[in-house]
Parts: structure tokens; sequence; C-alpha cells
């Protein structure tokens, strides 16, 4: 078992950057494994959360709540995938937003004081990072643009070719709020599509 969450995790950090066989291990040996189930919440907004965390099965959604108790997902985490950066989804150590559980999952987790050590101590960790701080730069932009110019029909057609059969798998209410639109608004343009199909 714990040779395939290795593996995983190797997976997961080679998808950003070449990564060394020895840097993987000072990783995997800090690392914790836990296991969550479907609906946990694994940090919340305002709270505390000194870890960082690479999802390697199932599937998360980081999260915040309107004034009318709403819930916007801001992102979707899927499988060998690595959650926001603390340096990131936090201000002065609390979190800005809440990270749930939309499947059961497991996650490989390390302090972030312990991982930001390694980063030093090791530079392809180091790159690694960077990488990944880049890549939430670049979806975070994106995300913005698409919410402030594309018509909400373009966002669940952008969303479907980029999480396929999704829909199938999460609530939909998840789905409206990462979209920027009510169930209601989702549930018109599904139909919109499906009809236009035939």
């Amino acid at each position: 078992m714990q040779d395939l969450l290795q593996q995983q995790l190797q997976t997961t950090f080679q998808a950003f950057h070449p990564v060394r066989e020895t840097s993987l291990r000072a990783v995997f040996e800090q690392c914790a494994i836990k296991t969550f189930l479907k609906n946990d919440l694994i940090a919340k907004a305002g709270k505390t959360d000194p870890f960082e965390y690479f999802l390697l099965e199932g599937m998360l959604h980081s999260f915040s709540v309107t004034p009318d108790f709403d819930q916007v997902s801001t992102r979707i985490f899927l499988p060998r995938s690595v959650v926001t950066p603390h340096i990131v989804r936090t201000s002065d150590t609390k979190s800005l937003q809440s990270l749930a559980c939309l499947q059961d999952a497991v996650a490989a987790v390390i302090p972030v004081d312990v991982f930001s050590r390694l980063m030093r101590e090791h530079p392809d960790l180091n790159a690694f990072g960077h990488k990944v701080v880049e890549r939430e730069l670049i979806l975070k932009t994106q995300r913005e643009l698409a919410l402030l110019t594309l018509p909400a029909k373009e966002r669940l057609i952008r969303f479907r070719n980029e999480y396929p059969n999704l829909e199938n798998l999460i609530p939909l209410t998840v789905i409206s709020g990462f979209l920027g639109i009510t169930p209601v608004s989702l549930s018109r343009l599904r139909n919109e599509l499906a009809n236009s199909k035939t």
C-alpha cells in the first residue's frame, strides 16, 4: 500500500516539475497519509490550517460562503493533484476558504514548516513549489476572466471540457457555485444544451 501511495505522490509531483527520488522520499517520510470521508471538512475558513495537501485519491473542493449562506466553489481538485499552496490559501496562517471532500479521499499531508525546510534543502522541490504557485496564478486569472467575460452557457461548456463527466459525480450545487450561477440557471442551461444536441 505504501508503495502505491508513494507512486501516486511521485506522479502528482512529476506533473509539475521533475523531482529526484531522494527529494520525493524526504517528502514522503515527513507526510502523514490521511483518509477522509465524503463531506468531511478538512480546513475551515478563518481557522488555522498549517498543512500542505497532496490529493492522491478522491475529490476535494475549496469554497467560500456568501452572506446569503450559499457555497461558492472556487477550485475542484481531482486525484493526483496539489491543493492550493498554503501561502496562497491562507492569511496569517488562517484559511481564507474551506476545503471539503466531494468523495472519500486519501491525501498526503505535511506541515508547512517541514515542507518549507525541505524546499530550502532540495532545489528540485523549490522549483516544484514555484511551478505550483505559478499554476495557481494562471488558474486564478483564467477563472476570473471567465467569470467576468463569458456567458454562463460558455462557462458550463468549458467546465464540461475541463472536467468530463464530473456533473454525474458531484452535487450540482457545487458546480453552479463554481460557475457563478444559481442551481436553477444551471438546470436550465443543462436542459438547453441537451435539447440542442437532439
